[in-house]
This record gives structure tokens, C-alpha cells and sequence, in this order.
């Protein structure tokens, strides 16, 4: 048995032996590769030589370089913390370690190993001051002291001194301060920063005139120096010496205005005029740093102090606003200085006036809210305002919850109307100031709108579109109702109109592309709703861009509802008789107007008809006036229904009508005027087509050339209400066989019917002022099948002796 383990023993020695050589081999393998800058190869080398033999510090160290070339610094720093580990007093790894951990900023862990090789070597003075950097870096003052300490046993040098007078200045030994701030003085009577130090050790142990006498010091030496006004100016303002003070902090701000801390500088002046109380100057300061930091909390309170010292309490607020809000929006603020904010702005705000309260709302005028006959119960948007929060709110004694506010609160509640005249709300603010208001319920209607199309034409829910409303199409028209309106939606499309105006108009473009239909619905400021459907009609577009008159509109103005002048009924059935003896003719939209005041008059001819006729490309238009006419000082006038009778400004001057249709003349081919108003036509005219001729329809010169023409009723008595002027002229519609009919035969047929003296008779001509070629006006039979020639006048594959449907 001892044979065996004696040659077991044998066995592992041999190993070992031949481990070892073979771990030194690869470590001379590693070292040469490393000096033939085979840095891959030289790792790889070590690494093996470690594996064979772990505790072979020399190839810790060189595998350590190897990493350090390769810029492998962490794994460099654990090689070295192994040789530290396995060979604490080799003093080269130790430094190794910690230049290492310093180039990577790891200064707690350089300063360890820094520690453990002055251990060593204790007097390598440029190491002591590496190690005193990094243990200020990461801020143990006590330590840096302590090699500061060492370092100066091993040679002593006024900056060693002023390293040590330094750290004890920071961990407030003043005295020990001082007496090395002296000795480093004692040293180098010149060097500035040692007095500069000096200056601040005297001035926090309250040796305000050695302070001074240091900071004097140093002027004497550099007349700008920013260290030695600064404590200069401290000290003087310890000794309320407050011009010295300001001086020395003018001085600073004028010279290193482009510094970090001139914002600090700005400051403290600003409380140097606070305190000797030059507020104006101290404004001045403070409000230079808020408009280069406009949430320099600390500028804005101390402004709301000198704001409050000269008594201008609206900006001292404002600034105390300020910083409230800036600590509400997430901003870091100092908590004594947002506490006092609140204290001061509290203080300053309580007033003795009452909150306001008031109902946002389109049914709500002063103190009534108006509701619909068939209302229970609505929600009221209830809003208070005062210069301060508001503390509570309560409607018929019941408390609404208002949460936290500035002075402003909008809040919604239902009312329920059951048995109810009136609600009573009052709200109180926080300094107790109480109001109370009462709101009276009144029942109003509640019909629903009506809705009157301008723009596409309008029949029976059928809107007649344009030739050119391929996809976006222009609509326009007007809302008839006994209220406000609150909103019109068009295929859910919100629709701009005046919301103030009684029977507003409305205009709109929308896409109807792929659509056979449209939804208009309409709501009035009660909540009483129209909604109705109105289906596309895009087969009589068509007409438009064969006819020969090309796109043509009718405007119908009918004003029937005098005040002054007596009410007709003549008109609107005149109005109507025409639609219906037009309805075979090719008129591709016709527009409505009723009981026009003047203002509505000029709006329209001069406004809106010319915005129509340029954004629609309208070649034809007929203007059919139907109501009462005056002609009163060589002066021709349509009567709006509420001219006065003997006041003529109130009328409606022809002058004026000529003068809007002149902007958008030169847009049409034919224009023709028909006024079935008495005393209104002989300021028409140009010149009276004596013997009218009448045109052919296949007269191409006629169509093509333009045309301005009025056909006038004429007499000299006021409208009556038994048109045979219209009459006639629809007759001449309706009983047409050809495929038009010119105005001229129109023009004879109405002539004809009417048995009066020449003074009465209906007056037909050109338009005075407006272009005319000479052309007519031609009203073009519509057919679904066929359209009329302009070269023979008649209806092409039609039998003549039908009429044309």
C-alpha cells in the first residue's frame, strides 16, 4: 500500500513540474508576441498560461497590457484586481489599477487603489494630488483632507497649504481655513486665489472689514477680478453699507455679463434695492432676469414684493399667479417660496365683491331661460366668475360639486320644469362674498324649421342637379323659422350659417359622389328638428349643356307683406302661375326670394346672385320682380316691404339694381328683366324697340350675341293684385307648340291682351348701361328625348302637332 501512494505522489509531482514549465513557456511565448505587437496572439498566449498555472502573477500583468491595448479596459481592471489580490505589494499594479479606473471615470474605485499604492509609496507628490482630485470628485472632504495632509508632510508648498485651507473651508473649519490660507500667503504674497480665499473663510466667520481688506487685495492686483467684488459686495451689504454694495455688484454685472450665474448677479442687486428700498431699480433687475428666465421663480416673488411696496397690487398678483402655476405645471419650486406666494396672493386678493353667475346658453337672455312647450326637464351650463376661487354653488338649495377652481367655474345641470317658474343660484366665493340670482322659465315655440334650397333647385325632394356637379357641388339657401337655429347638417356635414340672424341663409360646398341622396336635417335653438331626404336628379342636369341658351336660372323676388304700402296677394300667386308655365322649359334651377326689406335687396343683387352667377357659370338669367313700384322724381323704384310710404331713401332704387347687375353682366350671355310693378319701368330703358320684331329660334345670331333686355308692366298706379300682365305672359308659355318661343312674341301677346291707353302700356327695351349686341332671349321647350335645332327652331324626332312634354 505505501509503494502505491508513494508512486501516486511521484506521479503528481511529475505533473506539476511539467505544468509549470509548460504555464512559463507560454508566458515568454505571450511576452514576445506582445513586443512583435501580436496583441490577438499574446492574449490567447497568456490566457492558456493562466489556465495552466492560475497563480502566475506575471501573466496577470501582461495579459492586463494585452487588454489595455486592445482597448479591453474592464477586463484589464480584473487581471490587475487579481494581481492585487495575489501580490499586494507590488506598488506598479496597484498604480496600474487606479490610472485605469480614473481614465474610465470609475474615481470611488481610483481612489482605492490610489490609497493602496501611497501605501507603498509614500512620496510620489503628483499621485497625492490625483487621489485628492478624485475624493473631491466624488465629494469625501474628509479623506481628500487627510491626503492633503500627507502630501504636504512630504513637502510642504504655499499650494499645499491652499489645498488644505480649501477642504477645511468646505467642511467649515473657518479657523484651520484661515491659518492656512495665511501660510500659503506667507508663501506667495501675490497669488490671488489664495487671498480670494482668505476673503470668503473671514467673511463666513463674520470678519466682515478683513473681508474687505483681503478683497482690496486682491483689486490691487486685477482692478476686474469677478471673486473679490462678489465678496467684497457681500460684505459691504453685511455692514448696510447698501451704495458700496450696489457698486461693487454693478461693477460684476457690467463686466461678466455673459457668465452662468449673471442671472444670480441680477438678482442679488435686485435685493440689495429691495432692502434700501430703491424699488423701482429692483423692478428694473428683476424684471431683466424674467425676460431671459420667465420661470425664475425666486425673481418673480421678490418683484411681487417691490410691486406690493409701491402699491401696484395688479402686477404683484400677476407675479404670484405666475409662480403658482409654474409649481402646478411640474416646475421645481422652492417650498418656502411657494408657500409665501399662496400667503401673500390670499391676502392681497380678498376683495368684497360678489361672484357673477350667468347661463351659458342659445335659449338663455338675462335672467329668462326659454323652453319649449313639451320640455320636463333641461341641462343648463351654469357659469361664475370672480377675482377669487369659488367656494360653493347651489341651484334651489341643492349643492353642486365644483371641485378646484381659479375664479372660473362651468359647470351642467338639469333642471327638472315640472310646476317650475323660476330657479334660484347662488354661489359664494373663498373669502365669503355671496350672490344669488334668479332665472325665470318662459315656454316658447316648438315647430320644427323649414328649409328653402336656392342651390341645386328644389322640387317636390328632388334636387335638380347642374350639369357641371360631377362630385362637389355648391349649395345654398335659407332656413325659415320662429327661432334661432342652432345647426344644419348635410349628410352629417356641419353647414355654415349666421347664428344670430333670424331666417339665416346658409351655403356650402359637399361631395356627392357616388350618392343618389342627401339628409338634410335641421335643429332650432329648442331642440325642435326637420330632417328630410331629398333624392338627386342628375338626368335633367343634362339639359344645361345641350340647350342653346345655355345654363339658365330664374330669380322670382315676390314681395307681397307691406308695413307701410298695401299687402298683396297678386304676387306669390304670380310666382306661382309662372313656375308652373315654365316647368316644360329648359330653366335648370330657379331661386325663390319673398318679402325682401331693402337691405335684403341690395345685399342680394349686389352679393349674393353675383357670387351665384360666378361660381355657377350661369350664360342665361331672368330677374322677375313682382310687388309694388313707384317712379318719383325722374327715378324708378322697386318698394321693399318695409319702406316707409313718403320717406323715398327707404325704396329701392332701379339706379341701384342696374349698378349691381353691372359687376356681373359681362359674365352672362342674355340678361332679361321682367317687373310686374307699376311706376317702376321708364327709368329701365335705353331705348325703346319701337315695332318689335320678333326672332326666329333659328336666328343663331340672336342666341350667340349678347342680349340686356326689360320687359316692364309700366302704368303709373300702385300693384294690384289682378295680373293680366302675368296671365298673358304665362299663357304665351304654355300654349307655345314650337320648341321655343323668343321674348319678343311674348312681348306681342301680352301688348295685345292689355286694352289700355298708351300711358299704360307695357314698355319693353333694352337695358340702360349694360352691354347688348343686339341679341334675344329665347325660352327653349325641354324634352327627355330630343332638344330643339338652332338652325331650323324645331323639335327634332318630335311630331309637330304634339306638345312637348
Amino acid at each position: 500500500m505505501e509503494k502505491i501512494l508513494l508512486l501516486i505522489a511521484v506521479i503528481i509531482l511529475s505533473i506539476a513540474n511539467t505544468n509549470a514549465q509548460s504555464a512559463k513557456k507560454l508566458l515568454r511565448q505571450g511576452n514576445k508576441q506582445l513586443k512583435e505587437n501580436q496583441v490577438e496572439l499574446a492574449k490567447s498566449s497568456l490566457t492558456l498560461a493562466i489556465q495552466t498555472d492560475p497563480n502566475m502573477v506575471d501573466a496577470y500583468i501582461s495579459r492586463a497590457n494585452a487588454y489595455a491595448l486592445l482597448g479591453e479596459n474592464d477586463k484589464a481592471i480584473t487581471d490587475l484586481d487579481i494581481v492585487n489580490k495575489l501580490e499586494p505589494k507590488n506598488e506598479e499594479s496597484w498604480l496600474r489599477n487606479a490610472n485605469l479606473n480614473y481614465s474610465k471615470e470609475d474615481y470611488k474605485k481610483a481612489s482605492v487603489k490610489y490609497a493602496s499604492y501611497l501605501e507603498l509609496e509614500e512620496k510620489d507628490l503628483s499621485i497625492y494630488s490625483r487621489q485628492i482630485q478624485c475624493l473631491m470628485i466624488i465629494e469625501d472632504y474628509q479623506q481628500a483632507l487627510t491626503f492633503a495632509k500627507k502630501k504636504q508632510g512630504v513637502d510642504e508648498t504655499a499650494q499645499g497649504f491652499y489645498e488644505v485651507a480649501s477642504l477645511e473651508y468646505i467642511l467649515k473649519n473657518y479657523t484651520a481655513a484661515e491659518a492656512n490660507y495665511k501660510k500659503a500667503i506667507a508663501e506667495n504674497k501675490n497669488n490671488i486665489d489664495y487671498h480670494n480665499g482668505l476673503a470668503h473663510t473671514l467673511f463666513d466667520q463674520k470678519k466682515y472689514d478683513a473681508c474687505i481688506f483681503e478683497a482690496n487685495e486682491v483689486l490691487r492686483r486685477d482692478k476686474n477680478n469677478k471673486k473679490a467684488y462678489l465678496s467684497r459686495a457681500k460684505s459691504y451689504h453685511k455692514k448696510i453699507d447698501y451704495p458700496s454694495a450696489i457698486d461693487d455688484m454693478s461693477k460684476i454685472i457690467v463686466l461678466y455679463s455673459s457668465d452662468d450665474d449673471f442671472l444670480d448677479n441680477l438678482n442679488y442687486r435686485g435685493d440689495l434695492f429691495l432692502e434700501f428700498s430703491q424699488r423701482m431699480n429692483a423692478i428694473s433687475d428683476y424684471s431683466r432676469v424674467i425676460g431671459k428666465d420667465q420661470e425664475n421663480t425666486y425673481a418673480l416673488y421678490k418683484r411681487s414684493i417691490a410691486y406690493e411696496g409701491i402699491t401696484r397690487s395688479d402686477e404683484a398678483i400677476e407675479d404670484l399667479t405666475t409662480i403658482i402655476a409654474i409649481a402646478g405645471g411640474g416646475a421645481v419650486v422652492s417650498e418656502s417660496i411657494l408657500s409665501e406666494s399662496k400667503t401673500k396672493l390670499y391676502s392681497l386678493k380678498k376683495e368684497s365683491d360678489d361672484p357673477e353667475i350667468s347661463i351659458i346658453s342659445d335659449y338663455a337672455t338675462d335672467n329668462t331661460i326659454k323652453v319649449t312647450f313639451d320640455k320636463t326637464e333641461i341641462e343648463i351650463n351654469i357659469k361664475v366668475e370672480d377675482e377669487n376661487s369659488i367656494e360653493s354653488l347651489t341651484v334651489d338649495g341643492e349643492e353642486i360639486t365644483i371641485g378646484e377652481n381659479s375664479g372660473l367655474v362651468n359647470v351642467f345641470h338639469t333642471i327638472i320644469l315640472t310646476d317650475k317658474e323660476k330657479i334660484s343660484i347662488t354661489s359664494k366665493d373663498t373669502y365669503g362674498n355671496q350672490s344669488t340670482a334668479p332665472f325665470y322659465i318662459q315656454r316658447v315655440e316648438n315647430d320644427a324649421p323649414i328649409v328653402n334650397f336656392s342651390h341645386p333647385y328644389a322640387k317636390n325632394n328632388e334636387l335638380i342637379l347642374d350639369a357641371t356637379d360631377e362630385s362637389r357641388v355648391y349649395f345654398t339657401g335659407n332656413i325659415n323659422d320662429q327661432s334661432l337655429i342652432k345647426n344644419v347638417f348635410i349628410d352629417d356635414v356641419l353647414v355654415s350659417f349666421n347664428r344670430q340672424e333670424l331666417n339665416p341663409g346658409f351655403e356650402n360646398y359637399l361631395n356627392l359622389e357616388g350618392k343618389t341622396k342627401i339628409t338634410i336635417k335641421v335643429t332650432d335653438i329648442y331642440d325642435n328638428v326637420l330632417e328630410e331626404e331629398y333624392y338627386l336628379n342628375r338626368e335633367q342636369a343634362l339639359y344645361a349643356a345641350d340647350s342653346p341658351m345655355g345654363k339658365t336660372w330664374i330669380v322670382f323676388l315676390e314681395n307681397s307683406d307691406y308695413t307701410s304700402f298695401a299687402p298683396l296677394e297678386g304676387p306669390g300667386k304670380d310666382v306661382e302661375l309662372m313656375k308652373t308655365a315654365l316647368a316644360n322649359y329648359e330653366v335648370h334651377n330657379v331661386i325663390h326670394k319673398k318679402d325682401f326689406t331693402k337691405t335684403q335687396m341690395e345685399r342680394f343683387f349686389r352679393i349674393e346672385l353675383r357670387d351665384l352667377i360666378k361660381g355657377q357659370n350661369i350664360n342665361s338669367l331672368v330677374i322677375w320682380y313682382a310687388g309694388h313700384g313707384k317712379f318719383q322724381n325722374e327715378t324708378g323704384y322697386w318698394i321693399p316691404v318695409d319702406a316707409t310710404r313718403n320717406d323715398e331713401f327707404s325704396y329701392y332704387s332701379i339706379s341701384n339694381l342696374k349698378a349691381s347687375m353691372q359687376i356681373y353682366a359681362g359674365d352672362l350671355t342674355h340678361t332679361l328683366v321682367i317687373t310686374d310693378a307699376c311706376e317702376s319701368g321708364p327709368s329701365f330703358y335705353q331705348a325703346m324697340r319701337s315695332d318689335v320684331v320678333v326672332r326666329e329660334c333659328g336666328d343663331e345670331s340672336a342666341i350667340k350675341f349678347k342680349s340686356s333686355q326689360v320687359f316692364s308692366s309700366a302704368g303709373y298706379e300702385l300693384a294690384s293684385d289682378n295680373s293680366q300682365f302675368t296671365k298673358t305672359f304665362a299663357n304665351s308659355l304654355v300654349n307655345n307648340s314650337d320648341a321655343c318661343i323668343p321674348i319678343e312674341r311674348i312681348v306681342l301677346n301680352v301688348e295685345n291682351s292689355i286694352n289700355t291707353n298708351e300711358q299704360q302700356k307695357p314698355q319693353f327695351g333694352k337695358i340702360a348701361g349694360l352691354e347688348d349686341e343686339n341679341g334675344s332671349f329665347f325660352f327653349i321647350k325641354r324634352s327627355s328625348a330630343t332638344k330643339a335645332s338652332p338652325k331650323t327652331g324645331k323639335t327634332e324626332g318630335a311630331n309637330p302637332d304634339e306638345e312637348t312634354p
